[in-house]
């Protein structure tokens, strides 16, 4: 006999094969719980509502995919997947034309090429409400030509594949010149995010630190690597939960 049981906040959603920067994939783990709590940020970030159509722009295997897949239907809206087997620039174009795509979010170096030029159909996609960006730096010299000429608001989000997809983001509202430096942002709600030392302590505002998230987000490790997940995944007085060292490297600047 089959048993079936409603998974519950703690229980394994999905894992995700990364490498980072070692090249040894190790899958990542993340939960239903960081999953509800990502889509109550996102729908409200973007503002869903049944109106609205999300584009799915990422691989399936990429953990930036897995909120778009489900907000669109969340929200009553529609959930737009090109008609392509690679990244075909053309298509793309003719796909946010046609069918009035809303809501685009991907990668900054799977955007750009959409704006780099005037020449390709439905240019400049007046249609855009949401452009959010992520897993990557932006280049604000490409995207300010294009948003100068549009009413598309630009979000730019942060989160490793070990969190449930995102846990920081920023509202842009205006870039000012080519250089301009668009921050990670602050957390989404439930996440915490905190600037530590080697020996996990809070750097002074303005010094820079290793950036380690706490919350529901945080995913419970990697799949058969406990050695590795005891290693990133730390107990601390920081939070009740496991904190996740990112690797990566992070300041305050004076707004906080």
């Amino acid at each position: 006999p089959v048993t079936l049981s409603e998974p519950h906040a703690d229980t394994p959603l999905y894992v995700i094969y990364t490498s980072g920067s070692t090249g040894s994939p190790k899958g990542a783990e993340v939960t239903h719980g960081g999953e509800v709590n990502l889509q109550q940020w996102y729908l409200q970030a973007v503002q869903a509502s049944a109106k609205d159509r999300f584009l799915l722009l990422g691989a399936f295997g990429f953990d930036l995919t897995q909120k778009n897949l489900f907000a669109p239907l969340l929200a009553g809206g529609s959930l737009v997947i090109p008609e392509m087997t690679d990244y075909d620039l053309e298509q793309v174009a003719t796909t946010i034309d046609q069918q009035q795509v809303t809501v685009v979010n991907c990668a900054p170096s799977a955007f750009y090429p959409l704006v780099e030029g005037s020449e390709l159909p439905g240019y400049p996609f007046p249609g855009l409400r949401y452009l959010i960006l992520g897993g990557e730096p932006i280049r604000t010299a490409v995207l300010r030509p294009w948003l100068q000429q549009v009413s598309c608001r630009l979000i730019n989000s942060y989160g490793p594949t070990e969190c449930t997809d995102v846990v920081a983001w920023h509202l842009q509202r205006v870039i000012e010149h080519d250089h301009h430096s668009i921050p990670i942002g602050k957390p989404i709600p439930n996440m915490q995010l905190h600037l530590l030392n080697d020996h996990l302590q809070p750097v002074a505002p303005g010094c820079v630190g290793e950036i380690c998230v706490t919350g529901i987000g945080v995913g419970p490790g990697y799949i058969n690597r406990d050695e590795l997940t005891c290693s990133l995944f730390v107990e601390t007085d920081l939070a009740s939960g496991p904190l996740y060292r990112t690797g990566d490297l992070g300041r305050y600047l004076p707004s906080g």
